[in-house]
């Protein structure tokens, strides 16, 4: 068995805003920073499956977390998408949204939500 685990940070608040205006150097490097942080963690969830004896990969993409994730296990053909839950309610799912929920109504395959 082979498994993918990787992270999508999404875009700041900055970049969604019109495409002809460039987001300044320090919303660059905080992008950076959130990016390497997300490889960080990508990597130590990689090395825990190799170490349960799976083999996998690891990506770690910028945009929506629920579009890239869909997107993801549509071109690895997956099987399965495992991912985590805070479990927002009321005015925070409202405001915020639910990736999970995304992914559970987009994913080409199965969804398990583990909640946190």
């Amino acid at each position: 068995m082979s498994a993918d685990h990787g992270a999508a940070v999404p875009p700041l608040p900055i970049q969604t805003g019109s495409p002809a205006r460039r987001p300044p150097k320090v919303a660059k490097q905080v992008q950076s920073w959130l990016l390497k942080g997300a490889d960080s963690v990508a990597e130590l969830m990689v090395r825990r499956i190799r170490k349960a004896g799976f083999r996998a990969t690891r990506a770690v993409v910028s945009g929506h977390p629920g579009q890239e994730i869909v997107r993801r296990a549509r071109s690895d053909r997956a099987n399965l998408v495992v991912v985590g839950s805070r479990g927002l309610t009321g005015t925070s799912r409202f405001l915020l949204g639910s990736v999970s929920d995304g992914i559970i109504k987009y994913a080409p395959c199965a969804v398990l939500v583990v909640r946190r």
